[in-house]
């Protein structure tokens, strides 16, 4: 973290504060040297002092927040002097994302910071995951789009919502088609069909089954199922249905 106040006593009574509670800090005592210092760092937190000798804090915190490369830093106004609303209005729309206000004991400050501190990892966690989502969709997608085995899912009432490439190709009808098909229609036998409902109702989910597809064209030909599920509720399909189909006999 960086610790920017024109006031060395203080920069420096803080830093070896934070310091002795684990935190790893670099001090600045004017605008210019924190900025270059933030941009050095890349401080999860930057305690600012608003009123600096040669660059305004509120300045300094417009400066840290168009750079892309701190737009995780939390920039906090610490500032001797008690904040008017109209300050903290205009830090907060300035890009601050918070106030403490000095005097304050060790103890608070350290309570405070360690505050954000989760913040940051907070913000840091749900990064890491949206990118480990958006990963996973990326591969889901590449081996949705070129997987052979036909897949596909309908909504509750059973009507198909979603369709892979591979389907369109064996089954014969168009991406457009089967968008709203009734997933029944692919079925080659009606009561082979019910069997299969009854036992995804009951269990949620079947592997290995085997039913007749029926194409577009009117042919119908063998199909193993190795994995089909659907979400239930009270024996009801509650929310959608996924099948995976495999043709046999080709």
């Amino acid at each position: 973290m960086c610790q920017i106040d024109d006031n060395k006593a203080t920069a420096d009574g803080t830093g070896r504060v934070l310091q002795s509670a684990g935190y790893a800090v670099s001090i600045a005592y004017n605008g210019e040297d924190a900025v270059r210092l933030v941009r050095e760092t890349v401080p999860d937190i930057v305690l600012l002092d608003r009123n600096l000798p040669d660059i305004e804090g509120l300045e300094v915190c417009r400066l840290i927040k168009r750079d892309e490369r701190l737009k995780n830093s939390l920039v906090i106004f610490a500032s001797a002097a008690r904040p008017t609303t109209d300050d903290q209005v205009s830090g907060l729309d300035g890009g601050a994302d918070g106030y403490i206000a000095r005097p304050i004991s060790n103890r608070e400050l350290k309570a405070r910071v360690d505050a954000y501190a989760r913040v940051v990892e907070a913000r840091r966690r749900m990064e890491e995951a949206l990118v480990a989502v958006q990963a996973s969709e990326e591969r889901y997608r590449s081996i949705f789009e070129t997987i052979h085995d036909a897949y596909f899912q309908t909504d509750q009432s059973g009507v198909l919502t979603v369709t892979s490439p591979s389907t369109v190709t064996m089954f014969g009808y168009s991406q457009e088609e089967l968008i709203g098909m009734p997933g029944a229609s692919l079925y080659g036998d009606s009561d082979e069909r019910d069997k299969l409902t009854a036992a995804l109702r009951e269990s949620g989910s079947v592997r290995d089954w085997t039913a007749r597809g029926l194409r577009k064209d009117g042919t119908s030909f063998w199909a193993s199922l190795p994995d089909t599920f659907c979400h239930t509720r009270h024996n009801k399909i509650d929310r959608y249905s996924e099948v995976q189909i495999q043709e046999m006999f080709k």
